[in-house]
């Protein structure tokens, strides 16, 4: 019997991104969501912004850095924890998708013009934080040729597990350490040229992105354990180092 791919729901909404706001989702900034179970069952949604407006660049950005579920990951009132990152292309680098927890922006780089580039390449690039995704370092590098956008501080979800001498596959990485079983994928190099986005490629993309940002995480707090380990470590032979020269004078 064939096990059912893990499934995540679409949803599109119409109602404004900032309540009372004024500002609404049109044609070229559509508001989605995505739903799917965590590991202990509870659905979590994560929405999205679909947009190649500049105005919402700084929307995200301040979302992130004021969520309170950022507060761990916060110096200053900045969010500096890891960030997930996508990007859907058919040949050329065409859609960039980012994610911090339960919200991403998604931006359609072809119809951004030169100055809302800038604006989200300075946006990036002053970003303390670190990017995590799939053969991140070709992408960002691509997206630096093509479009002049710098992605700083960035490393290859791919390397979660080389430390046990393994290289599973993006799908197995996701299956393993986050608990999402037999998890699906679509090419992130099909269909993403066209001016309208699907809602499978939308709903895929961004579960790839949250994905990203989740193994990020996993990654950093491994780092974290594996130091905080080896300081340990360092404090208990460094403890029977002293002892050995207190009985030995």
């Amino acid at each position: 019997m064939t096990t059912p791919y893990f499934r995540v729901n679409f949803n599109s909404y119409s109602h404004p991104l900032k309540q009372g706001g004024g500002m609404t989702c049109d044609r070229m900034s559509e508001c989605h969501s995505i739903t799917f179970p965590n590991s202990n069952g509870e659905r979590t949604e994560v929405k999205i912004i679909l947009t190649v407006d500049p105005e919402y660049f700084g929307i995200w950005v301040k979302g992130i850095d004021s969520d309170k579920e950022n507060i761990q990951d916060s110096i200053g009132g900045e969010y500096i924890g890891p960030i997930g990152l996508s990007l859907g292309r058919t040949g050329y680098v065409y859609v960039l998708i980012l994610c911090v927890g339960t919200s991403c922006l998604m931006c359609n780089l072809r119809y951004v013009d030169k100055d809302g580039r800038s604006i989200l390449n300075n946006l990036l690039k002053e970003r303390k934080n670190t990017f995590y995704g799939l053969n991140i370092h070709e992408n960002v590098r691509d997206l630096k040729d093509v479009y002049g956008i710098n992605v700083p501080n960035v490393k290859d979800v791919g390397e979660l597990d080389y430390s046990e001498g393994t290289c599973l596959s993006f799908e197995k990485l996701v299956e393993e350490y986050l608990n999402f079983p037999n998890p699906y994928f679509p090419p992130m190099n099909y269909g993403w040229e066209d001016m309208i986005i699907e809602d499978l490629e939308i709903t895929y993309g961004s579960f790839h992105a949250y994905c990203c940002y989740a193994l990020g995480k996993s990654m950093k707090e491994g780092a974290r354990e594996r130091k905080e380990a080896e300081l340990k470590r360092e404090d208990a032979e460094t403890g029977i180092s002293k002892s050995r020269n207190i009985l030995e004078y």
